[in-house]
């Protein structure tokens, strides 16, 4: 008998392939959710590993500039610097 299923891959794993197979709606850009699970993963990571620096870089992007965004980051110790508006000058 041959397996299709990729090592490790769980009976969660094909249903959730599957439910994504299954979903016609497309999904419109990123959520806030998803900006903040990013955000605490690069955080987390820096500092897991100790780096001295606490600054946050980013761009002038709607989703980056939420209040939920900025009271979060800078309650974890970081500082958020915006990067300037894009200009042809």
């Amino acid at each position: 008998m041959v397996s299709l299923r990729c090592p490790g891959e769980t009976l969660v794993h094909q249903q959730l392939r599957k439910k994504k197979a299954d979903d016609t709606t497309p999904k419109k850009g990123r959520t806030g959710s998803d900006f903040m699970e990013f955000i605490e993963q690069v955080l987390t990571n820096i500092e897991a590993h100790d780096l001295p620096y606490r600054y946050l870089v980013m761009n002038n992007a709607a989703i980056h500039k939420t209040t939920d965004v900025k009271d979060w980051v800078i309650e974890r110790g970081f500082d958020i610097i915006y990067l300037p508006p894009y200009s042809l000058f």
